[in-house]
């Protein structure tokens, strides 16, 4: 739809929605008003370098915790179970856990915004972040989204090449490799 007036023209998409990796790129910019606290199209258009605008925190986390959503609970039974806490769970006070509520429990406002804050709609950087409809509006036709591709781009390959590095570690750790004492191939002269 377009806004009479208005420079851009959008797209509404939902969960339902079936777009190609090429349809998704081929959009100048997205904006993500999150119904969970981990989208799997944040990280498509994230990694395709596509400028993602979002909300700010103080009314995405009232968003991102629908009570039918699959990624944690709203309600009161959800608790962070330690095979050394008592059947009813741990609690902050008794040292064993590390956060001050249960991951994935989010039945309370405080509980949602400290969660929030360690999701990769805020860890991200790049983000193009709105307060309101007016201001998304506004960001849409005045933010600079070539530079925030080139900028989304460079951090990409910069978390690329830091995992590469990372994986790499871990193998040479966990698996390391002694050519002498491994196996040859069948019909392998080395």
């Amino acid at each position: 739809f377009t806004l009479e007036g208005y420079p851009i023209k959008f797209t509404v998409a939902n969960s339902d929605s079936k777009y190609s990796f090429q349809e998704m790129a081929a959009h100048l910019a997205v904006v993500l008003i999150p119904w969970e606290h981990a989208l799997m199209a944040f990280f498509e258009y994230y990694s395709m370098a596509v400028p993602t605008m979002m909300p700010e925190a103080h009314w995405a986390y009232r968003l991102a915790f629908d009570p039918e959503g699959n990624l944690g609970s709203t309600t009161s039974e959800y608790f962070g179970i330690d095979p050394t806490c008592p059947e009813q769970g741990c609690t902050a006070d008794d040292g064993r856990r590390h956060h001050p509520f249960p991951p994935f429990g989010f039945e309370s406002l405080e509980s949602r915004r400290y969660w929030y804050q360690y999701s990769s709609f805020e860890q991200f950087p790049h983000i193009i972040k709105f307060s309101s409809i007016p201001d998304l509006l506004n960001k849409l036709v005045t933010t600079d989204l070539r530079s925030t591709t080139a900028a989304m781009k460079a951090f990409n390959q910069e978390t690329l090449a830091r995992s590469v590095a990372a994986w790499r570690s871990a193998r040479a750790r966990l698996l390391p490799l002694q050519r002498e004492s491994l196996p040859l191939a069948a019909g392998n002269s080395d």
